[in-house]
């Protein structure tokens, strides 16, 4: 296999802290898309908190693949295109671009795809740089908007990353969005049919000693796109991407907390972006887009609480057990289910149930670290349909967290 690995700034971590980091398979590979549910990058400390993220191409034949960075609201905010050669490989540290505003760039043969040689991306500098930070740290980007969610640290970029395989490069202004007009859309969509890509994602901590490692999740082509399909936009049938999954209707995932180890689990969760609004009163209110839905279990499985993470934009989070979801257990296991507010401009509706997916981190002693997907059921197997009534308001137990 041919890889190309481009720079990055403290690789030499993943390979010096004591962390241990495995993966469990999220999805069957390869796809037209690949998606990289979370990141984060410390804006500030050069030996910070980075992610990396790595993506294949397993087709017998070159590809150009277009990475698309998404806010934690699920607002498109940077893009750039990949040419991948027959089963090439290639890594980006999410730092470079995001602190320091550079894209190390592909060679591709002369006039493959309209793709220059190399693929360059030229850089991020000054106003347009600082835009992009403000876009990922929940900062008001002007008339009290915000691209992200606010919050107490705006020098943690968060969000998530999804990479296409598309039919040419382009540059500056027709290179799109996913949501964009003529990207999934029109008669000849920017967006290819081509299956070929894989990936993976790092969550690095240095500071912690941590790092912990996933498959990225690859997405197919929807064989009924108009009854399902990944992502509100309008799209061609031939182009579509099918949907995260028709099989699941909640996720869970085990945690531990405290103990003789000095346990500490971290939940990652994602579900697709909106077609818009492209971004949100940095205050929310009535019409916020999501909630999220966690019930409580110990390990015997008995369930104690239902914590909810109500009323907000993200599409995309970090959640820590213990603090954002108080558990009251050593140990057990949350069950997740994931919904779109259906209330909008002031007119309440039912809420509407969306996929997700699921990760998790589970860390012990301040040295070891491993990451784990959560498992996905169908809907007869989750609690909260199964209890419905009890799942939905047990008496004196709900917690909420939002607005």
């Amino acid at each position: 296999m041919k890889c190309q690995i481009l720079p990055l700034s403290f690789a030499a971590s993943l390979l010096l802290a004591p962390a241990f980091a495995t993966a469990a398979p999220l999805s069957k590979i390869p796809g037209a898309t690949v998606i990289y549910p979370y990141f984060e990058v410390d804006l500030d400390a050069p030996d910070g908190r980075s992610t990396l993220i790595s993506v294949g191409n397993v087709g017998s034949e070159p590809v150009v693949a277009h990475a698309t960075i998404w806010s934690d609201r699920g607002v498109p905010v940077y893009a750039w295109d990949i040419y991948l050669g027959k089963d090439a490989l290639v890594t980006y540290n999410l730092r470079d671009i995001l602190a320091y505003g550079n894209v190390t760039p592909t060679s591709a043969p002369a006039s493959f795809g309209n793709c220059g040689s190399p693929v360059a991306t030229p850089a991020l500098l000054g106003n347009d740089l600082l835009l992009l930070q403000k876009k990922l740290t929940g900062q008001n980007i002007g008339s009290n908007n915000c691209a992200s969610d606010p919050r107490a640290d705006n020098t943690l970029a968060t969000g998530s990353v999804t990479i296409d395989t598309v039919k040419d490069c382009r540059s500056g202004p027709n290179q799109l969005y996913p949501t964009s007009a003529g990207y999934f859309s029109g008669n000849d969509p920017r967006a290819s049919t081509r299956k070929g890509l894989w990936g993976d994602f790092t969550l690095v901590d240095p500071a912690e000693n941590f790092a912990q490692g996933y498959e990225a999740y690859a997405l197919g082509l929807a064989s009924n796109p108009a009854n399902s399909r990944f992502g509100d936009w309008e799209s061609h049938p031939a182009v579509a991407r099918e949907a995260l999954s028709r099989d699941w209707d909640c996720g869970r995932m085990r945690f531990l907390q405290g103990g003789p180890f000095n346990a500490r689990t971290s939940l990652f969760v994602y579900t697709p972006p909106p077609q818009g609004p492209e971004d949100n009163e940095c205050t929310l209110g009535l019409g916020s887009l999501r909630r999220w839905d966690f019930l409580i279990f110990d390990e015997e499985g008995q369930m104690k609480t239902l914590e909810r993470e109500n009323r907000h934009y993200r599409t995309s989070g970090r959640l820590e057990i213990g603090s954002d979801l108080e558990t009251g257990q050593a140990a057990g296991f949350v069950e997740l289910k994931t919904y779109v507010s259906g209330d909008w401009g002031g007119v309440p509706a039912p809420d509407r149930p969306i996929q997700h997916l699921l990760l998790g981190a589970l860390q012990a002693s301040g040295r070891f670290a491993v990451g784990v997907a959560g498992d996905a059921l169908e809907n007869e197997s989750c609690y909260g349909s199964r209890n419905q009534d009890s799942a939905s308001q047990p008496a004196g137990l709900e917690g909420s967290h939002g607005d």
